[in-house]
């Protein structure tokens, strides 16, 4: 997965503070815009500080990917209300072939933030932070645990090995769009 680097605007970033409600965007790219244009899913930046201080955004980095879009991470938080993490994760743990599936997800999470610390530092990552470039979608550390419904979905917009976001895609019927361009409002 390859991604372009800073192919936002100040009004994208304008729209992902609305969006998440918070002026502190730390994101190096829109990896995925709804169809109207807007943010859905950031890179969030691995680099914290300016360039004289800059250091590392840990917590960029166990994140990667951030679902921005209001429509999307409502419905799929009522769907965590309702139990649905422990209900996937029983499925997973149920089924072989979907839980080797969920695996190459991981690893593929596991390759992509090598390689942003690598787009931006310039270096293999240091030693101590192998246990962070180890977890998984989500930030799990053990492969056979489900943690955020959010992340994974993200993840499978980009990534179709999730299984777990495409089962979440599924239960919101492929409503990844909202009906009335909720970004373009003042409040989203």
């Amino acid at each position: 997965m390859i991604f372009e680097y800073n192919n936002f605007s100040a009004s994208d970033l304008e729209t992902v503070s609305r969006q998440i409600r918070s002026d502190q965007v730390s994101m190096c790219a829109v990896a995925e815009r709804c169809v109207y244009g807007y943010p859905r899913i950031i890179v969030l930046s691995p680099v914290k500080g300016d360039m004289a201080e800059r250091s590392v955004n840990y917590e960029s980095l166990a994140n990667v990917l951030w679902l921005t879009c209001p429509h999307c991470n409502e419905i799929i938080h009522r769907l965590e209300d309702r139990g649905y993490v422990s209900k996937i994760s029983r499925f997973l743990n149920g089924y072989r072939l979907a839980k080797e599936r969920m695996q190459t997800a991981h690893s593929h999470i596991y390759f992509i933030r090598k390689k942003i610390y690598r787009d931006f530092f310039e270096d293999t990552y240091p030693e101590e932070l192998i246990g962070l470039f180890n977890t998984g979608v989500g930030g799990v550390r053990d492969g056979s645990s489900l943690k955020c419904l959010h992340a994974n979905f993200a993840f499978y917009r980009l990534d179709e090995t999730n299984c777990v976001g495409y089962i979440v895609q599924k239960l919101i019927s492929d409503k990844v769009d909202c009906d009335n361009n909720r970004c373009s409002h003042e409040n989203v």
